[in-house]
This record gives structure tokens, C-alpha cells and sequence, in this order.
């Protein structure tokens, strides 16, 4: 199937969001300097039921000439049902997932959308490099070596690039990497996607920073204790997943993974049932 469909957006951006509407301005208002077409991407936005009024900031969207679709969950379901709603929603070639505090880099977008139409034929999956923000305003690039093409897990274990990234895949095959924990936990870590899709896929490494994301006090960040404690059936299936691929080499990342397994099948007082973990 060529990138090129009719009437097919070639990316849907999938927002999981939860009171961040005045942030999830801030994306709309990083986009302004957007030179292509925007008939080419699409936003899908899941409102996991916030208490603040996102319509406001969606009716920005559309006044902007952006394609954009959007559901309200009835009640609260966490990060992980919303972000399983988002990329099913999807109608693009291929899917990138954005949190509601994310802002494009200048240009960013265009050169995402100029790589896929040029490679996209030929290559399943991409990665970006990220600029990240501190709680202080200190900017840092987080890289990937340029044309480089490799697995998402070799990426961070041969290659030891750590950090957030940003990775665009297409869509069927995220879709695929899905699990049946993405519905039933409110935090699943992301990295148990990345994991399963590097089963299925190579992905190719580009340089340009794509995003900016932003460290905020108080962010989810500061919360994944708590969150982890509640979602060890997640974790477990994670780090069982990452011990036993085949999709590295290095023996240091394996063991860890390992380790951690152990370490989170072991906690006594949050042991929950582990029927769904071998997905």
C-alpha cells in the first residue's frame, strides 16, 4: 500500500489528554510556521474526562484548517485506555504519539512529513531526535545517529542512546503491538510498545529534533512511584518482554531487564494476578 492514498492523512498525531488544555495550546501555537499540507496530517484527541474545558482549544484546531477528531471518555481510565483509543482512532499512514504538553520544534513537523513521503514506501517506522526542556528552562538535544537503522530496543541497548525520543510507526503495526493490558491499567510504560514493535520492525534514525518536550514540577514524572505501584502487572510483563527479545545484542541491558523482573514479581504487598502477562 503506497503512502500515498486517497484521502488518507500519511500521519495522525494520537493526544491522550487530561487536564492540559491551556498546554495543548501551546502545540497548536508551535505549529503556526507549518508550511505543508496540512490535508496530510490528522490530530486524534482522547479526553480522558477532564475537569477543564478542552473545547475551546479543539475549535482552535479546526478554525487553524487542521484535521481533527476528538472523544470524551465518560469517566477517568488513565494515560494508557486513552493512548489505546487514540492510535485505534486513527485513520493515517502512520501514528505518532504526543502528550498534551508536547510542542513541536520549528519546522519539525515539515521535516517529519518530507521523510515519510520520501522513505515511507520503503521503511515501516522512523525515529526522531527530541529537545528536552528542564524545570530550570535549560535546553538539550537528545540525539540519534543520523540514517542509522536498527531495531528500537538495539537503539537504546547496543547503541546506549537513553531519554525520550520521538517514533513514528506505521499504523497497523502499532496497532498490532497493542496489548490487552493497554485497556485494563491506567499507566502501562510505553517502552512495552516500542519493545513489541521491535520484534516486527527496523526503524531508521534522523537527527532533526522533532518535538520539544517539557519537564514540569509536579508532572507525571514525580508521580511514577506511586503509579508503578499500581501498575505491576505492566511492569512485569515489560521487563519480561525485554529480557526475552531477540531484537539486541547487548548482555548489560538483558541482565538489567532481568532484574528488574524479579525485582517487581517480588513485591510482596501489590502482587496482583499475572493471567495477562504473557501477551
Amino acid at each position: 500500500m503506497s503512502i500515498h492514498d486517497q484521502g488518507r492523512p500519511l500521519l495522525s498525531i494520537a493526544v491522550p489528554i487530561y487536564n492540559h488544555a491551556d498546554r495543548f495550546q501551546r502545540q497548536l501555537e508551535s505549529l503556526r510556521t507549518f508550511a505543508e499540507n496540512k490535508a496530510e496530517v490528522e490530530f486524534v484527541v482522547v479526553d480522558d474526562a477532564s475537569t477543564d474545558d478542552l473545547q475551546p482549544v479543539l475549535n482552535l484546531f479546526r478554525a487553524a484548517g487542521w484535521l481533527l477528531r476528538s472523544t470524551r471518555q465518560t469517566e477517568n481510565r488513565g494515560r494508557a485506555p486513552a493512548l489505546a483509543k487514540a492510535i485505534r482512532s486513527s485513520r493515517g499512514r502512520f501514528v505518532m504519539i504526543m502528550d498534551a504538553d508536547d510542542t513541536f520544534c520549528d519546522q519539525g513537523l515539515d521535516h517529519a512529513i518530507t521523510v515519510l513521503r520520501q522513505r515511507g514506501d520503503n521503511c515501516a517506522g522512523f525515529v526522531f531526535s527530541t529537545q528536552i526542556e528542564d524545570s530550570t528552562g535549560h535546553l538539550r538535544v537528545n540525539s540519534v545517529p543520523e540514517g542509522l537503522r536498527c531495531t528500537l530496543l538495539a537503539l537504546r541497548a547496543d547503541h546506549h542512546i537513553a531519554g525520550d525520543l520521538k517514533e513514528v510507526v506505521r499504523r497497523d503495526i502499532l496497532i498490532a503491538a497493542l496489548c490487552p493490558l493497554f485497556d485494563s491499567f491506567r499507566r502501562v510504560p510505553t517502552s512495552l510498545l516500542w519493545a513489541r514493535i521491535s520484534d516486527e520492525i527496523e526503524v531508521q534514525c534522523n537527527a532533526t529534533p522533532l518535538v520539544r518536550k517539557v519537564y514540569l514540577p509536579g508532572g507525571m514524572t514525580k508521580s511514577l512511584g506511586t503509579l508503578r505501584k499500581s501498575s505491576v502487572q505492566p511492569l512485569i510483563a515489560t521487563y519480561a518482554h525485554l529480557a526475552g527479545s531477540t531484537a539486541y545484542r547487548s548482555f548489560r541491558y538483558r541482565w538489567r531487564a532481568l532484574i528488574n523482573y524479579h525485582r517487581f514479581l517480588v513485591w510482596p504487598h501489590k502482587r496482583q494476578s499475572l493471567s495477562l502477562i504473557h501477551i
